[in-house]
Order: structure tokens, then sequence, then C-alpha cells
């Protein structure tokens, strides 16, 4: 008996022994490595450092795939010719969990999964019955696939709603509208109540996601620099207040992940055009506190686990 034990713990400290993983409990980077011309990439766990910790379990290479904040709710989509779309729960050993249909729905052009992971942010692109016309549809479920409610509804191409995020206490939604060549962002309440703009008017602003104590939204911008445009990642209070840039640019911004203290993010940016990925860690102040070289040329960081 006591040889049994002794061998059950050696298998849950070591990540490689007796042929099985073990998730990492402490704070790491969900971690998407690209390099496959299909557009699919390899989920994997990261260090705060950078060092690899190993692949994440899938059933298959997702589009991407999205976390509570503490990991424990994972989920993706799948857009597949002839079918209707699909929400798929990913259980921590890499099953597919639950399998949730849109069935109004083309297409799903995005998804978020709430800081707390009781819910699921998604746009469905739908025909309106009304007038047969294409719409963006922002909408949620809960991962069981009970609590569906759809929060607003855009006539698309004319209006796209892009990437959203859900507030640490499920009370709000940030999301950007796309309105010809600006996009502006707005926070919504889950509940009742009218969008309000946090954003200026003809700018082009993506939201990255709220911080942990749900004061402060990321940002990715398209904005005029020096005479130039480019990309540029920054910050704004949930009312609007406070918007700053945070002095860093590139060639494209994939995501600004809040470090678990609040007080960095995780800032993924492309250079080389679009030939190599960066992942700084920058302060909300705007210091860039280390650049994650331990990370492959084309990772990119998704999320912070806590």
């Amino acid at each position: 008996m006591i040889k049994r034990l002794f061998l059950l713990l050696v298998c849950l400290v070591s990540l490689t022994a007796c042929g099985g993983s073990v998730e990492v409990s402490s704070p790491r980077l969900a971690v998407a490595r690209g390099g496959d011309s299909t557009g699919y990439s390899e989920p994997r766990f990261a260090a705060l450092d950078g060092r690899d910790l190993g692949p994440v379990p899938v059933p298959y290479l997702p589009i991407s795939l999205f976390y509570s904040r503490d990991g424990r709710v994972r989920a993706t989509f799948r857009n597949r010719s002839g079918q209707r779309p699909e929400i798929e729960v990913i259980s921590t050993s890499g099953t597919i969990q639950r399998t949730i249909g849109v069935d109004d729905a083309g297409s799903i052009a995005w998804m978020a999964v709430s800081p707390s992971g009781r819910w699921i942010l998604y746009v469905a692109e739908v025909v309106d019955p009304l007038d047969n016309t294409l719409r963006h549809s922002l909408r949620l479920v809960r991962p069981d696939g009970s609590g569906r409610r759809e929060l607003l509804r855009v006539p698309y191409p004319d209006q796209v709603l892009g990437i959203g995020a859900v507030d640490p206490s499920d009370t709000m939604v940030a999301y950007s509208i796309q309105d010809g060549t600006s996009s502006r962002m707005w926070v919504k309440p889950i509940k009742e109540g009218p969008a309000v703009p946090i954003s200026s008017e003809g700018a082009f602003d993506a939201v990255g996601e709220f911080s942990p104590d749900g004061s402060l939204i990321s940002l990715l911008t398209f904005a005029e620099v020096g005479g130039t445009f480019t990309w540029r990642a920054g910050l704004v209070g949930v009312d609007g207040s406070g918007f700053r840039m945070l002095g860093i640019t590139g060639d494209m911004f994939w995501g600004a992940c809040f470090a678990p203290d609040g007080r960095s993010m995780y800032v993924t940016s492309s250079a080389d055009n679009g030939e190599t990925n960066i992942v700084r860690e920058v302060g909300v102040d705007g210091t860039v506190r280390r650049t994650l070289t331990s990370l492959g040329p084309l990772d990119s960081v998704t999320a912070v686990l806590r």
C-alpha cells in the first residue's frame, strides 16, 4: 500500500511520469502556438516568464481556445459548411464536455468566456426574419447551454460587432462596433440598461479584456502616430475616463491580457510583416518590464490564468 501511494505521488509531481499530464494550478499563461498554414493553433501553457509548460489537452486543434480566469471552463466554436455552428465546451482532460448548437445562425464570428466561467459571450451571424437581412447578434449562453439571451443586434456588414469581454462581476459586457472605417468601444449592462460609448467616435478601437478588479479595459487601437497609422495597445476606465496608450507599437496587436495582480499586461504584437510575434509584459504605466524570449516565434498569449 505504501509503495502504491509513493508511485501515485511521483506521478502527480512529474508532468511526464507514468505517461500523463497534470494541470498546473499556479498562475500561468495560455498560449496559442502558431505556424500552421491552416490558421489553427496549438494551445499550450507557459509560466509567467514564458517557459513552456506543455500542451493543453484538446480533442482537436481549435481555431482558438477561450478560458475562464481559473482555466477550468474552456470553450471554442466551429463553423462547418452545411451544418449549424456550434460552441463546444472542453473539459480539462481534453474531451468535449458539451456541444451547444446555434440553430438560427449561419456562423459564429468570435466568442469569449467570462472570468467567472458562468457565461460564454459570442457574436452570431443571423438572418433577420422580418426583412431577410444579415445581422450581427451579440449573445450570452451559460456553459451548460441554459440562459440564452441576446444583448444587441446590428445590421451586417454595414456594422460589424468586434471582440468583446464580460467583466469579473458578470454585470456588464464590453464590445466594439465597426462602422465603415472606424470602430468604437461600448459597455452595456447584462441585465437592463443602455449601452454607453467609452472611446471616441472616429477611432479604430477593439476590446481586450477587463482588469481583475473590473475598473479598466485593455484595448487595441489603430491610430495615427507621427503621420503614420500604426497599431498600439492602451487602457481606458469602464466609464470612459483615463484613456491612455502604453507607448509600444507593432505591425499588428493580437491581445492585451492582464497579469494576476492587475498591475501589468501581457501584450502580443507582430513584427517583420507578421513573420514574428513579440510578447512583452508591460506595466499599466506603459513601462516594458520584460520581453518573453522563451516563447516561440509565432506564439501569442491569449489569457493569463490564476
